[in-house]
């Protein structure tokens, strides 16, 4: 099952490759898109409002705090991986679980 989900373990903490779906109507986990967690945001791809976007929802979403999400990669692109730092990765598999089956 674990296989199913994007990204890896790392010393620093859980990478997670995304893919970001700026502008949309709502905020939702739309589901993994090659490789990479898809995820639509409503603020526009400006300022890095996007990006300020996807830490909040990702943190809501994984049930962490927005200190524990670092864009390590994919500052100003669509593809981005985040670093998920003091979670364990049986839990992020857990909460990405809920949001790919609802």
């Amino acid at each position: 099952m674990e296989s199913t989900f994007p990204g890896r373990e790392t010393v620093d903490g859980y990478i997670l490759p995304i893919l970001v779906v700026p502008g949309s109507s709502r905020e939702k986990v739309v589901g993994i898109h090659d490789g990479r967690l898809k995820l639509a945001v409503q603020a526009p791809p400006e300022k890095g409002k996007a990006n300020k976007a996807v830490i909040s929802f990702l943190a809501r979403t994984l049930k962490v705090r927005k200190q524990q999400l670092n864009i390590v990669r994919g500052q100003n692109d669509r593809l981005k991986d985040i670093l998920v730092s003091e979670a364990e990765t049986e839990e992020i598999h857990k909460q990405l679980g809920q949001h790919l089956n609802s």
